[in-house]
């Protein structure tokens, strides 16, 4: 593919869409709300302050706990420094209720966003100077941020969390073997948006239930100028930059690493072959004409954006989304809406999760300060829903989403997708290994090729690419 759409990173960057982030992911409410115990051990200094809570957990991994309880904070005053990812100015000032709701719990926070924080980190970690929590999206690479121990567990602290606090997907974000390494803050779901009235000019009622309808809706919605050239379309996976090949392959089953994460699977494991195959069809349907169609496309975040336009009718993307039709659109509310996507079992639960979290970087003055502070932002609820009505991400808390839910729903139903996703006890985030950016990486590339016809024998690229990461993977293990 030859397009480049510039596409904003929900954390308030523009980046191109060949390196976008994409935010993966998504039972009722949980009935009863616990919150997070404050303050705790670190192997070296001790805070004296603490929260008190009618019920705590010990951390274990294998247990959800959702006993009601209310956090009240003692101890004295304490300052931490943080580094945040929201850069985006709208964002930075979204940020202020969750900084506020913390110093009214005697934790004075000062915030600095960094554009680079990844490499700000990396920078910091080797020669000092780092603060004293992160609030970042780490999803794909804190595997690679543990092994360079550049953070702390919550366990090596010697922390108390009761998880029945936050959704199951939020505790999975922030989980690699068995430890936690951080507190959750934010969920990005992905689902299926559509353009109800292209949809019923093609003669459709609804969005499609199964992935054969999906293919087969996506080819009567295309449309043809008189040229022969194409004038909208109806459904290609992530617009073509492969942003949402790993989302894709899970989708299918597939598995890129092997449960203990020694082990390359790309080819071993057939579901990412079987997505790949399923993928090229919609680039078929369009007789070798996106490329040239796609060229057309004005700025993402624009009102000249291809979905609003009415250019792309089906649309697979993360829940910020759901601000661009009224920030950029000129669409009446009711002529777009959302739905899970389809998947091959007709299930419609998938739910893959990535999104913000609050992590302790190892080297912090004093770790139990850093952890009292994470515990009391992944906890502010009230500033929480201020920052995520900005942002159309999904609470990981709770007590959060609840009034997050109650809050933008009666005027933005479209969340409800993302919502009841984020909910889902079966949410899985995407795997974590220290050469995660490499395989994201090359299987968008491969995905990218195929997609235009130019791989002729995809299993064996599957093949030869598993050996040479398996080979990569060895020698960083």
């Amino acid at each position: 593919m030859t397009m480049s759409i510039s596409r904003p990173d929900p954390s308030g960057t523009a980046v191109s869409s060949r390196t976008a982030r994409r935010r993966w992911s998504w039972i009722a409410a949980l009935a009863t709300i616990a919150v997070v115990g404050a303050g705790c051990g670190d192997s070296g200094s001790k805070d004296s302050g603490a929260a008190s809570s009618s019920s705590t957990t010990t951390i274990d991994p294998n247990v959800t706990t959702t006993t009601e309880s209310v956090t009240t904070t003692t101890g004295p005053p304490i300052s931490v420094t943080m580094w945040s990812n929201f850069t985006n100015s709208d964002q930075v000032a979204a940020f202020e209720p969750l900084l506020a709701e913390c110093k009214d719990q005697n934790i004075d926070i000062t915030s600095i966003p960094q554009e680079q924080l990844g490499d700000s980190l990396d920078a910091a970690a080797e020669a000092g100077g780092v603060p004293d929590l992160i609030q970042s999206d780490f999803t794909g690479e804190l595997a690679k941020r543990i092994a360079g121990k550049q953070l702390i567990s919550i366990e090596e602290i010697g922390g108390t969390v009761n998880w029945g606090a936050f959704v199951p997907g939020g505790e999975k974000l922030v989980t690699v073997e068995g430890q936690h390494w951080g507190l959750p803050l934010s969920l990005d779901t992905s689902a299926l948006y559509y353009n109800l009235d292209l949809l019923k000019a093609a003669g459709f009622d609804g969005p499609p239930k199964t992935l054969d309808e999906l293919v087969d809706m996506s080819k009567k919605l295309i449309v043809k100028n008189p040229d022969g050239s194409l004038k909208s379309i109806g459904f290609v996976p992530d617009i073509g930059d492969g942003s949402f090949v790993t989302f894709l392959g899970m989708l299918f089953d597939g598995k890129p690493f092997s449960d203990d994460g020694a082990k390359v699977t790309v080819s071993s494991n057939p579901g990412f072959k079987a997505s790949l195959d399923w993928q090229r069809q919609f680039f078929a349907q369009l007789g070798g004409q996106f490329d040239k169609f796609s060229a057309g496309f004005g700025s993402y975040d624009s009102s000249d954006q291809f979905f609003l336009t009415g250019q792309v009718a089906m649309y697979l993307e993360s829940s910020y989304f759901t601000g661009w039709p009224k920030k950029f659109g000129t669409q009446a509310a009711k002529s777009w809406q959302v739905a899970p996507f389809p998947t091959p079992t007709g299930s419609n639960d998938f739910s893959l999760v990535s999104g913000n979290g609050f992590y302790i970087p190892r080297k912090a003055t004093d770790t139990s300060k850093s952890l009292r502070a994470a515990q009391c932002l992944a906890n502010a609820s009230d500033g929480i829903v201020a920052l995520e009505t900005i942002v159309n991400n999904i609470p990981a808390n709770v007590k959060a989403l609840n009034l997050y839910e109650a809050k933008v729903t009666p005027d933005l139903p479209q969340l409800k997708a993302f919502i009841d996703l984020a909910r889902s006890p079966n949410a899985i985030a995407p795997p974590e290994s220290v050469i995660g950016g490499t395989f994201d990486a090359k299987i968008k590339a491969l995905a990218e090729r195929d997609r235009a016809g130019n791989v002729a024998d995809l299993g064996g690229e599957l093949v030869s690419l598993e050996a040479a990461l398996q080979s990569e993977l060895d020698s960083e293990r």
